[in-house]
């Protein structure tokens, strides 16, 4: 039997509150994937990586998955990474210069982060001076203890503080505008996608080589990182082969917005003589809160009578405007942040089984039709063109790529 092999690149929060996911889930997930391995992008040796609290918890917790690092040295080809995994889950994070260890929300003065984040409050930036060569100064003087790890040079910080320095003014023009007044998008757009650009643009290097060496089957490709649509659309725009293969994690939104939805409408469906009747959700457009189209649909056409008998008796305005006003609601207290992360995991997991699953088979779907589609951001074509944008809405996966359930 033939490995099946997750590709993990991170190992931030997302990836440890993922595998603590599996631990909990552990049978379907051993019946897909029987090896791990690590993309080594920061640490002078595999070994050296193997050695971490992180990956000696994770690979003594789950002794019955096979664990590995690529490559030996951070600074070698990645291809091999690329080439052997069937799946891959990145959710790595670029360096942020200034941003404060306790809080997002927190910045070193006269930073870079410092100057995205008052935009993103929409503060003044006149009296924030700011440098690359200052803020590369303190990297170094961070990272000087870390011996072990592979620190960027000069000038590859500097291309990356530039690059995200254009992205948080560009954004910030666009939103802000002279003449009109927009509504800010979500923080994220400001604080997290501009410093992850540079990443998105070697990992997209990184696949293209692959390809030149002449590993045509390309892994399903699967992001989690803030802003996973439009950091999709960047890794497609520069690696156009792997778009059919890419999918930016958004489902744990679907979730939450169930959740609130069947609790709001229990007592219309007990009137309607469907007490356990569950609504099922999806999200639909682009992945951001305000232009987010939320939709209740139903799970079969045998399904469809009772659907339509529930939400005969419901004002569809309403409900739509309340989806809305929890797509923009927040969860703040530490109980929802335990449980946002649980539904994340479920999210990722729910999508790696899935694609997992679908890899060499190209007459079958994942998840099957008798069972309900996975809903993450994928590329839409526009009308007969080759050109389209990402984003969210229902599909499954067919031989390693995205097989779209919208009709």
């Amino acid at each position: 039997m033939s490995e099946k092999i997750l590709g993990i690149i991170g190992r931030g929060s997302v990836v440890k509150h993922f595998f603590l996911y599996v631990q909990n889930n552990l049978d379907p997930f051993l019946e897909n994937v029987n090896k791990v391995i690590f993309l080594n992008y920061g640490f002078v040796s595999d070994d050296v990586f193997k050695k971490t609290p992180f990956f000696q918890k994770v690979s003594k917790a789950l002794p019955d998955i096979s664990f590995d690092v690529l490559p030996e040295n951070a600074k070698a080809s990645r291809s091999s990474f690329y080439a052997l995994c069937d799946v891959v889950l990145d959710a790595s994070e670029g360096y942020v210069p200034g941003r404060s260890m306790s809080s997002k929300f927190l910045a070193r003065p006269h930073s870079l982060y410092d100057y995205a984040l008052r935009l993103s409050n929409e503060e003044s930036v006149t009296d924030v001076e700011i440098n690359w060569a200052t803020d590369f100064a303190i990297y170094l003087a961070e990272k000087k203890e870390q011996n072990e790890r592979i620190l960027m040079s000069e000038q590859q910080f500097q291309n990356h503080w530039e690059q995200a320095r254009l992205v948080i003014d560009a954004m910030n023009k666009k939103m802000i505008g002279d003449t009109e007044k927009m509504s800010l998008p979500g923080k994220r757009f400001f604080l997290s996608f501009p410093f992850s650009l540079p990443l998105l643009f070697e990992r997209a290097n990184e696949l293209q080589r692959t390809i030149e060496k002449g590993h045509s089957e390309l892994p399903t490709y699967l992001l989690c990182v803030n802003e996973p649509c439009l950091a999709a659309s960047v890794l497609a725009g520069a690696c156009p082969l792997i778009t059919p293969y890419l999918v930016g994690i958004t489902g744990f939104d679907v979730e939450r917005l169930e959740e609130n939805v069947n609790k709001e409408y229990r007592s219309e469906l007990t009137k309607a003589g469907f007490p356990f009747y569950k609504l099922h959700c999806s999200l639909a457009g682009a992945h951001e809160q305000f232009v987010s189209v939320p939709e209740v649909y139903p799970q079969s056409e045998e399904e469809r009578p009772i659907f339509e008998k529930v939400l005969s008796s419901i004002d569809y305005q309403k409900m739509y405007d309340f989806m809305l006003e929890k797509l923009t609601s927040h969860y703040q207290d530490n109980e929802h942040l335990i449980e946002t992360a649980n539904q994340v995991s479920r999210a990722v997991y729910q999508t790696v089984i899935a694609a997992m699953q679908s890899r060499r088979k190209a007459l079958s779907v994942f998840p099957s039709f008798y069972e309900r589609p996975l809903c993450n951001g994928y590329f839409h074509q526009s009308g007969n063109e080759k050109t389209g944008l990402f984003f969210t809405g229902r599909h499954r996966f067919r031989n390693g790529s995205v097989f779209s359930d919208v009709k």
